[in-house]
């Protein structure tokens, strides 16, 4: 449970902490901001296109604490307690799913600094996962900046792995060593706590990524985040061309909602091609419409079926389309027999006789010799029209 009383006495003993310096980078020019944590007991303000959940394993999650031993827990089929005081003891019992409990972390340069943990129950296999549920923010230039323990390893300063937001948007980056101040390019350094960070004046090569005017779609292209090596940036901005430092950029994750709203997905590589970005060039990315579906599906002795896993939507660029909503995507499902054109079988993915929506199965009555199967998606003509899948044999 969050308390807000605990984390004004978490927050003044790590303002006792020395040496703030800790992790500072070598070399001139660099300019230093401070930092404050911010817990988020409810709703995490930023949407981040990697990472997941950390599995709870055996009596303690790996975070760095003062004993060494990490913050030692005490789960259970229906409930999971929390050493909240670093002695060892349960001291706090958490059983609804989403529920948050606080800590003092201790690091290398003995900095101790809060971290709130959000924890979730997997029903089925009776375990738990945990991840963060707080942040540092602070700014730099008067812009804002947050950063984020993406993968919930209690450090911040891990490039490519943990993550970053600039600005006011919702949407985070994996933490990059180059991030756009003030509208220009700075190198980024931040110290393992996330307590404090470092930026100065990028002087590399650059060129520019043009993701916005080759993406077809009905609705509006939200995000798009590449990545290169230590570098990741969000190219939908302002402008169409995005500078950023030359190198070869793969994609991490984006949105695209309904021009009126209503409707979201989130996209992820998939097989999508890496944009080459050269000194004083623009790569381009094709992308979008229209979409296609590909399923897998089995058939024995007259039934047919299928998994949600294997249920995929992919754009013109390569691009996996994930988290679709308001609804999943339980696309329309027709099979015909041999060379007749009347379906012997029409419905709907979501409608499953043993009520999952995931998985899908039902006895193909009437069906003689090859069978042929598409599924044709109708539900989210607002961002992608009509999309559906090749015709596959069975």
């Amino acid at each position: 449970m969050f308390r807000p009383v605990l984390l004004t006495v978490l927050l003044a003993l790590a303002a006792r902490a020395d040496n703030p310096d800790a992790g500072k980078p070598e070399g001139d020019g660099w300019k230093s901001a401070d930092l404050a944590y911010a817990p988020c007991p409810r709703n995490f303000p930023f949407t981040c296109f990697d990472g997941a959940a950390t599995p709870v394993s055996g009596a303690s999650i790996a975070l760095p604490t003062k004993s060494g031993s990490g913050v030692a827990v005490f789960p259970t089929d229906f409930a999971i307690g929390v050493d909240t005081f670093g002695d060892g003891k349960q001291h706090e019992k958490l059983t609804s799913d989403g529920a948050t409990a606080q800590f003092m972390l201790t690091y290398a340069d003995g900095f101790s600094a809060p971290y709130l943990a959000r924890f979730f129950r997997k029903i089925q296999k009776k375990t738990w996962n945990f991840e963060r549920a707080g942040y540092w923010k602070g700014s730099v230039g008067g812009e804002a900046i947050a950063l984020i323990d993406q993968n919930n390893d209690g450090m911040y300063d891990g490039y490519g792995n943990d993550a970053v937001a600039v600005g006011t948007t919702v949407y985070a980056t994996p933490l990059s060593k180059v991030v756009v101040l003030g509208g220009a390019l700075n190198e980024l350094r931040v110290a393992p706590s996330g307590r404090r960070l470092w930026v100065r004046p990028y002087k590399g090569e650059t060129g520019k990524i043009d993701a916005v005017t080759g993406y077809k779609t009905q609705g509006k292209l939200l995000a798009a985040v590449f990545r290169s090596g230590d570098l990741a940036f969000n190219v939908v901005g302002k402008d169409k061309a995005f500078a950023l430092p030359a190198g070869r950029y793969e994609l991490v994750g984006g949105e695209v909602g309904a021009s009126a709203g209503g409707q979201k997905a989130e996209m992820r590589k998939g097989t999508m091609p890496a944009l080459e970005v050269t000194s004083g060039g623009t790569a381009t990315a094709a992308w979008g419409m229209d979409l296609k579906i590909t399923f897998a599906c089995s058939l024995d002795k007259g039934v047919l079926a299928m998994k949600g896993l294997d249920v995929h939507a992919y754009g013109s660029g390569g691009e996996e389309y994930v988290n679709i909503s308001p609804v999943k995507l339980t696309p329309e499902i027709t099979v015909w027999s041999g060379s007749s054109p009347k379906p012997v079988l029409t419905g709907n993915l979501s409608i499953c006789p043993q009520g999952s929506i995931d998985d899908w199965k039902s006895a193909v009555a009437g069906a003689a010799g090859t069978l042929k199967v598409q599924l044709v998606e109708k539900k989210f003509v607002k961002m992608f029209g009509v999309f559906q899948s090749e015709v596959v044999q069975k």
